[in-house]
């Protein structure tokens, strides 16, 4: 190879790797990369009708601070983006407090979306967290695509 040939090479690998560090929490705009519901099912909290509902557990009682999450990012799929949830947390997965109800702003549907700012859990102690979509908007499903909650404070 020519030295020409080489630099460019480099040239192009450092402007990947450098645009990508600008946006290290995109998502991607494929439908199916994150949580879908479509039919509602049994509400594990007593007292709580049927619908749409998803649970984390991690395994053992962990701190939980603040959250980033991500919409579903699709285009044509915008509408299933949650609007409105309820969030509970358990450390036994018997007994449920609320966090309360959160709103979340629609996805925008392009390559360069990189989520918004999730609830503060504001130090809760917890195994479990149930997000249950309360409305969407206006689609026939409900999903979104990643919630991450820190475990240390300041993130």
């Amino acid at each position: 190879m020519k030295p020409t040939y080489i630099l460019t090479l480099l040239l192009c690998l450092t402007y990947q790797l450098a645009f990508a560090q600008c946006f290290p929490d995109r998502h991607n705009t494929n439908a199916y990369d994150g949580w879908i519901s479509c039919e509602t099912s049994p509400h594990p909290v007593e007292g709580l009708d049927d619908g749409h509902w998803l649970m984390y557990d991690f395994g053992k009682v962990q701190d939980m601070y603040t959250s980033k999450i991500w919409n579903l990012n699709n285009p044509d799929h915008l509408d299933w983006n949650m609007k409105e949830a309820e969030i509970h947390y358990s450390r036994n997965g018997t007994k449920w407090d609320s966090l309360g109800m959160v709103t979340f702003s629609q996805a925008s549907g392009i390559p360069i979306y990189e989520g918004v700012e999730g609830p503060d859990f504001g130090g809760i102690k917890a195994r479990y967290v149930i997000i249950t979509p309360i409305s969407n908007y206006g689609g026939s499903c409900v999903g979104f695509s990643e919630i991450r909650i820190y475990t240390t404070p300041n993130n």
